[in-house]
């Protein structure tokens, strides 16, 4: 830009009118990169999508190698790739065919203007108006003048990608959290444990029935209460809502007697626990994987947790112990393991209220035994909820509550439920089929 700002001042003192035939050609300029600048932008925009599409498809692919290889539909992932690869290929093409456009339009309102400024100067040589000389310095300073206007316009292209990136990346900077936080929102006290939902109802799509609907039930502080139901009845939902993960559309759900959005997101989610059905466990070792909710714990920390949850033997048994890698997703290591160790985790950050989600559903019985020992001792002295489709996981919870298509339809310890003999019992029968039910001492059942 200073170079430019020279080279005008300079032509200006040579000869003003020739100047300005020069500065005239700048928006001439100007229009025509700013047009090829918006093209290039569009098309990069569209090769930076497909590029996306790939990176998920490969992720995808690398993930469900095991589901591809069984069903033997590697020709499938690999006409998936190649249609890709193809758009990419199509995309990269057209912009490469757009940025082609860029030289000629810039060259050609330069080439005109230096044809210009040479054919005057000839004819006011020719009639000794002007010196050879003059021209002849002149048309240098103005190769000086064009040289950086190119090198500048040819920065479109660069200029264009980095716009795009900056895009995509803004995209996922600048959205909004799903879940708003009040400004007046406080960071909550220790929880005793107390957890009330009075007249809850979430839907995912607004537009479609709602998952739940008109939800009431309270957990006793360092009770144990079991969530059972159908699939698809809304048990997950039902917890997702405690760590605020979504939203109540309507209703309250309260600890220890205040709305939980009144507390701040980090403080109600640093005194929750959760062990899923599924232990995610990321790459690095295992100490880092059971410290990952407390990220400051001794080494020691981390052994007196993994022993607590019955983790220790086999850690210790790997190569190189509490210092072994997992894998991505803990793939070294087995189901049972992986939850032990998510166990380990949960009992490290010593939550007051802890979320158990079906944490013993894919393991076969040596494991869930195992798993089972684990959570008892992870239970103690806290608010326990936890989803189960097994049921022998929650008989012996102090609260049980069935979810059925959305509402609360029955709730009670295990005996009082099988007295009942409703939707509690129906489960129960359907997975103990050679079980007998055995009323206790002094129940009596209609019928």
């Amino acid at each position: 830009m200073l170079i430019i700002a020279g080279m005008v001042i300079v032509m200006f003192t040579l000869r003003w009118d020739f100047a300005l035939i020069a500065v005239a050609a700048l928006p001439f300029l100007v229009l025509f990169v700013s047009r090829v600048r918006r093209a290039i932008k569009k098309t990069i925009t569209e090769v930076r999508r497909v590029q996306g599409e790939m990176v998920a498809a490969v992720q995808e692919g690398l993930q469900s190698m095991e589901v591809v290889e069984a069903f033997d539909r590697e020709d499938i992932q690999e006409k998936q790739l190649a249609s890709i690869s193809r758009m990419i290929m199509d995309a990269a093409l057209k912009a490469r065919r757009v940025r082609a456009l860029l030289a000629p339009m810039i060259t050609l309102p330069i080439a005109v203007c230096t044809a210009f400024v040479l054919w005057r100067g000839t004819s006011l040589i020719l009639r000794h108006a002007m010196t050879l000389g003059t021209l002849t310095v002149f048309t240098a300073y103005l190769a000086r003048f064009f040289r950086p206007v190119q090198d500048l316009s040819g920065q479109a292209d660069i200029f264009a990608q980095a716009s795009v990136a900056a895009q995509r990346i803004q995209a996922i900077l600048g959205a909004e959290a799903i879940i708003p936080e009040r400004p007046d929102a406080l960071d909550p006290p220790p929880f005793r444990g107390e957890i009330g939902y009075k007249g809850v109802a979430f839907g995912y799509d607004k537009a479609d029935k709602p998952v739940l609907r008109n939800v009431n039930f309270t957990v006793k502080p360092g009770d144990m209460v079991g969530i059972v139901g159908e699939t698809g009845s809304g048990k997950s939902t039902t917890v997702s809502l405690i760590p605020r993960f979504y939203d109540a559309d309507a209703g309250t759900i309260t600890i220890d007697g205040t709305d939980i959005r009144g507390f701040k997101l980090h403080g109600l989610r640093r005194q929750i626990g959760f062990v899923l059905q599924d232990t995610v466990l990321f790459g690095g070792t295992v100490r880092d994987n059971i410290a990952f909710g407390r990220p400051d714990a001794t080494q020691d920390e981390v052994i007196r947790a993994a022993k607590e949850a019955m983790a220790d033997e086999f850690i210790t048994g790997l190569p190189h112990g509490y210092d072994s890698t997992v894998g991505d997703r803990g793939v070294t290591l087995s189901g049972g393991q992986r939850q032990l160790i998510g166990i380990a985790r949960a009992l490290i950050r010593d939550d007051p209220i802890l979320i158990l989600d079906e944490p013993t559903a894919a393991l076969d019985a040596e494991s869930e035994q195992l798993v089972i020992e684990a959570l008892k001792r992870l239970m103690k002295g806290r608010t326990v909820i936890c989803i189960a489709h097994r049921l022998s996981t929650i008989r012996d919870a102090d609260k049980i509550i069935v979810i059925k298509d959305g509402v609360v339809a029955e709730e009670g310890s295990h005996q009082e439920l099988m007295a009942r003999d409703g939707a509690y019992a129906e489960l129960h029968r359907i997975q103990f089929k050679d079980e007998p039910v055995v009323n206790p001492p002094g129940v009596e059942v209609d019928g």
